[in-house]
């Protein structure tokens, strides 16, 4: 039983840790994403200001090529995020795991 309650302090510690990774790679993501949002949006107005078709406007955005790197890095950080949650979902489940076999093995000592 002394190794499922170490094996079940380590999944603590490791679950604590992956909540403070999904937090930084959270706050990464929205910074990724206004940076994103601020360009496009800039780009936007100035094919506006110089009188570009609406209807084309979003391609002529999209295909630049610093909108588009910064939708590249707006990406990679929400699948590091998606990352993250799951690896905290799959932690949640080894705990569960671990915490019902402590139980089993309780309820045979008694």
């Amino acid at each position: 039983m002394s190794n499922l309650l170490i094996e079940l302090h380590e999944l603590r510690r490791g679950m604590n840790q992956a909540l403070r990774i999904a937090k930084e790679r959270g706050m990464d993501l929205a910074e990724k994403e206004a940076s994103y949002k601020v360009a496009k949006g800039k780009l936007v107005l100035c094919e506006r200001d110089k009188k570009t078709p609406v209807s084309v406007i979003n391609d002529i955005v999209l295909g630049d090529h610093i909108i588009s790197e910064l939708r590249k890095e707006r990406d990679i950080a929400k699948v590091l995020y998606i990352n993250a949650q799951e690896a905290i979902n799959v932690r949640k489940l080894e705990l569960r795991i671990v915490e019902a076999q402590l139980g089993r093995e309780w309820n045979e000592v008694k």
